[in-house]
């Protein structure tokens, strides 16, 4: 029952705030910040690193005080996901993550976890458990720029919808204004007309007394 479990938490739109576990020197590691801090769309990703053996008898306990650390700092640092990344290597210095210790933690970390472990033939229980499995840090990173730039392309056809809506509603209201502007005129008209005819009614009538009273 671990297999999917971490790969049932949703996703944020948009995943803003990432722990990386790694080791520093790791040429995957350098890779993943370059292609996340040198994108040319100019989008921000805060990460922050982990750092931990990733390869060798004392990488798994490395691992696991790692992701323990990724939980106690989360309640004040709010990530959305956590990225497992490595960097290719031989098959050998991958065993560690075929450790049932490290998998199960994986599979019930509370964040999603996404791997890029750089081994493009072969699955480790890491990956099969892990949230999204890609195959190298670059990727990983172009996955996290990739929701990014869906979201900023859905924003902007929202944006698009909204002043066509826009455009179209005010084209409505004008019409109508257009509209009662041409009633009002229409009925001031009216007004105007039926208050002459009174005012004429009333000169005459005015007049008529005015004859019958110089008779006398």
């Amino acid at each position: 029952g671990l297999i999917r479990l971490n790969g049932q938490l949703p996703l944020p739109k948009v995943i803003q705030r990432i722990a990386v576990i790694s080791s520093a020197t790791a040429a995957g590691y350098g890779d993943f910040v370059n292609q996340l801090e040198h994108n040319s769309y100019g989008y921000r990703v805060y990460h922050r690193l982990f750092n931990s053996l990733m390869q060798g008898n004392e990488a798994v306990g490395s691992l696991l005080n790692a992701l323990e650390s990724v939980e106690s700092e989360n309640t004040r640092s709010s990530f959305d996901a956590v990225v497992l990344i490595r960097g290719g290597g031989a098959q050998l210095d991958l065993d560690c993550f075929d450790d049932y210790r490290l998998a199960a933690k994986i599979a019930k970390f509370s964040l999603p976890i996404f791997t890029g472990i750089g081994h493009e033939r072969d699955e480790t229980i890491a990956d099969l458990v892990a949230h999204t499995r890609l195959k190298t840090p670059t990727a990983v990173a172009e996955f996290l720029l990739s929701g990014f730039r869906e979201f900023e392309e859905n924003l902007g056809l929202a944006l698009q919808r909204i002043d066509r809506a826009t455009r179209s509603r005010l084209k409505e209201e004008d019409q109508k204004i257009h509209q009662l502007a041409i009633r009002v005129r229409s009925l001031a008209t009216q007004k105007i007309s039926l208050e002459n005819e009174k005012v004429n009614t009333y000169f005459k009538r005015i007049e008529q007394s005015s004859k019958s009273i110089s008779r006398y």
